[in-house]
This record gives C-alpha cells, structure tokens and sequence, in this order.
C-alpha cells in the first residue's frame, strides 16, 4: 500500500482528492499539509512514499522545497499538481526535482496513473505538460516570428499592465510573463523595456483593430 502526503491548501480540493484515493483502495493518506513551514516535518515524521504537491501554497514557493522533500528520510516521490500547466511552469518543476508533473485540468483516473507511474518509472507528465514542453521555443533568435501567446503579452505590455495584471489577464505565471517578455526582446533585438516598447510601436507588431478591441 502507498503511503501519500497530500499538499494543497484548498481543503476542498484535498477533501475530493481523499475521497478519489480511498476508492482505488491501495493508497494510505499518511498526512496532509496547507503550507510550506510544515511541510518538510511532515514528511520527515510520516514517511510517504508519494508527495502530491500542489505549486501554490500561500506562504512560500514550493519549488524550492522539492529537493528537500526528496531527501527526507524515505526519499519519496514528488508528484506536481498546478492549474498552471504552462511550459515554462513544467520546466521549473521539473529542472526543481519533480518526478511528475499533473495538470489540475486532468480527468480524475489520471491521478491514480500519474501516481503509479512516478512510484514505480520515476516519471510522469500529463498530455497538458507534454503538449506544452513540445510547442515551446527556448532559443529564440532575432528576426525569429512572433508567437500568438507573445503577441497578447505585448499587447498587454503596450496597455501598460504590471507582470501581475498581465498574468491575471491571460491566466498564466508570473514567471511566464516574464519569459514571454524576455523571448520578446530576444527576437526584436532590444534591450530594454523601453526599447521594446518604441519598436513595436514603430513595426506597427499589434493592429490598430487589436488595440481597440483591447
């Protein structure tokens, strides 16, 4: 029987994911946990051999725990769950430590796949994380076309929105923002902010019809 810890601090969400696991039968919830300070103890005390980590806990970030996680004492699997299943938030999950990556946006049988695929492969990613990792460009070059998802950031950039009003209006990371921009810059060949601002109004890179309808 696998013994679980389940991390996430939606106390609904961790009720219905309990009420999924105590249906397969094999599974033992050894704990469950609502924030990053006690997460570490726990799973120091309770041995799981299957981390279930939800990436947004209100008092910290997740990523950095991983590793620690991992080195506990029955060095268990760390399984991610986000509702952001971004390419840019998969690759820090995994280039973090995690074993698997699982998209909130999953049926539920492929809680118990992903589950079983980390314990017994190592490995596991959703088809959310794997269509994500292979539709992303990590080189871009200057001179490189400009992608859909680049192009509504730059016309949030150009609105004049914060990171945080960006990511909220396009319900992605902050982190991804913030890669969306760098890769921006990259293929415009600037160097700042204000120079990217200033080239795409100059190529004229949003239409006059996406700007009003912004």
């Amino acid at each position: 029987m696998l013994r679980l810890l389940l991390v996430e601090d939606h106390h609904l969400v961790r009720r219905g994911m309990c009420a999924l696991l105590n249906e397969v039968g094999h599974y033992e919830i050894v704990g469950e946990v609502d924030n990053c300070a006690e997460l570490i103890p726990l799973a120091q005390s309770h041995t799981p051999d299957v981390v279930l980590l939800d990436l947004s806990l209100p008092d910290g970030n997740t990523l950095d725990l991983i590793q620690p996680i991992r080195t506990t004492v029955s060095n268990p699997r760390v399984l991610v769950l986000s509702m952001q299943d971004d390419a840019y938030t998969v690759q820090s999950a995994l280039q973090h430590g995690a074993n698997g990556f699982l998209s909130k946006r999953s049926v539920q049988n492929e809680l118990k796949q992903a589950i079983e695929m980390v314990w017994q492969k190592g490995s596991f990613l959703c088809h959310h994380a794997q269509s994500a990792l292979s539709s992303v460009d990590d080189n871009p070059t200057f001179g490189d076309p400009i992608t859909e998802r680049e192009q509504e950031v730059l016309r949030c950039i150009l609105d004049g929105m914060t990171t945080r009003e960006i990511a909220d209006q396009l319900e992605i990371s902050m982190k991804t923002v913030e890669k969306h921009r760098a890769h921006l810059m990259r293929k415009l060949g600037v160097q700042n902010m204000v120079e990217l601002i200033t080239t795409a109004h100059q190529r004229q890179l949003v239409s006059q019809e996406t700007e009003a309808a912004s």
